[in-house]
């Protein structure tokens, strides 16, 4: 591909997209995640502060409304709670209990092992991930 325009790369970036999708199934269903609560809890990282349910939906796309969805989903089967914020008890954070920060590391180990992108050489893995964040940020 010389020169690849703009539907070249939508149709390329989505390709990698189904491919991540099938590579991740397995692993989703083994935890019984839907594709929602996956990203959420990916976004979820238990390393930081709890970010508030608003904030996580900006990350997401979405409305706050379908955050505080699978934010439930999320806390019925264990991998998190929604807690008051620190700083203003009136928002809600989410919080990665054991069982979700477990969970949360299966997924990043699985993505890891994604077969297109491990087969690419560091420094071409690190452009791509330069580039996708250039293209997917406003």
């Amino acid at each position: 591909m010389s020169d690849p325009d703009s539907a070249d790369i939508a149709y390329l970036v989505a390709q990698l997209h189904a491919a991540t999708t099938e590579h991740m199934r397995p692993l989703l269903d083994e935890l019984g995640l839907t594709g929602a609560c996956a990203n959420l809890l990916w976004l979820a990282d238990g390393d930081r502060e709890p970010q508030p349910l608003r904030q996580l939906a900006g990350q997401l796309g979405c409305d706050p409304s379908n955050v505080t969805l699978i934010a439930g989903r999320l806390e019925e089967t264990g991998l998190a709670r929604r807690v008051p914020a620190a700083d203003d008890r009136r928002v809600r954070t989410l919080e990665l209990t054991e069982e979700g920060q477990a969970a949360r590391a299966a997924l990043l180990d699985r993505a890891a092992t994604l077969p297109g992108v491990q087969a690419l050489a560091p420094a071409e893995r690190a452009q791509l991930a330069a580039l996708l964040a250039r293209a997917t940020t406003p």
